[in-house]
């Protein structure tokens, strides 16, 4: 099967051409040789297009810029079924990270559709558990283990971690990859700055558990129905959460982007 190609569009004007080869080449890396023994997903042919060129069919773009189509940070599908990524561009290289994060998860879920039946999960005094019954979880990749703390660096670029599908398995395995840098260590659980979100079908209802802004993980309910017969999108589920991508707004000087600077010299 041929790579999937996915091209790095800059529409702010401001990233040098090498800086944005470096991380195409670091995603590249990554897409290939750390995703896709896990996921077996398409390889990945990962360029850099000007802002001023169109986008050849076929191709998936990555928007680095604001004020971007669609809004929202993150993965999103075109008229004609074509997944693209929109990454906010701030001050420093949080940009990066979240372009790895894009990377993997249009890789793995092009469709935004794709779901898991698993056991179910619950909150009890500020700790996740497993719970009777099972929940359709959405893959999102890189969502529970986002937090750049749980990052790690190619090529001297920062990437996201990701977790691998063991992260659905029923119970905790000694030994076992529940994310590729270890940092997941039981499955479907949510560190720090992540969340995860699902459908619940026998209340018919979608949830996410969140640990963004709070000092412990919470459970909240998606105020969202499908239409009749449309699939589960996590599109509309993080446009209804307002869990939309905040990884742009890292700090410049976090131990993540320190350790990229000085594996490039810098």
């Amino acid at each position: 099967m041929p790579a999937q190609t996915i091209a790095l569009i800059d529409k702010t004007g401001t990233i040098a051409n090498a800086d944005l080869r470096a991380v195409a080449a670091a995603a590249e890396i990554q897409a290939n040789q750390h995703l896709k023994p896990f996921w077996n997903q398409v390889d990945a042919a990962i360029t850099v297009l000007s802002a001023n060129d169109g986008v050849p069919d076929g191709v998936w773009p990555v928007y680095i810029g604001v004020n971007l189509k669609g809004g929202l940070e993150g993965v999103h599908m075109d008229d004609k079924g074509v997944p693209y990524a929109n990454v906010e561009m701030a001050e420093g290289e949080a940009w990066k990270l979240t372009v790895s994060h894009e990377v993997c998860e249009m890789l793995v879920d092009p469709t935004l559709t794709n779901a898991v039946f698993a056991p179910a999960i619950r909150v009890v005094h500020g700790q996740v558990h497993d719970a009777p019954g099972q929940f359709h979880y959405l893959v999102e990749v890189c969502d529970p283990s986002e937090n750049p703390d749980f990052g790690y660096v190619i090529a001297g670029q920062p990437v996201s971690d990701f977790y691998t599908p063991h992260f659905f398995d029923a119970t905790v395995t000694p030994g076992r990859k529940y994310s590729y840098t270890g940092a997941l260590t039981a499955p479907r659980r949510v560190l720090k700055g992540g969340y995860l979100s699902w459908r619940d079908p026998v209340k018919n209802i979608f949830e996410q558990l969140t640990w963004i802004g709070s000092d412990t993980p919470v459970i909240k309910q998606v105020d969202w129905t499908p239409p009749a017969g449309a699939k589960m999108s996590r599109e509309h589920i993080d446009r209804h959460m307002g869990t939309s991508r905040t990884l742009s707004h890292t700090p410049k000087h976090h131990p993540l982007f320190l350790r990229a600077k000085k594996e490039r010299g810098e």
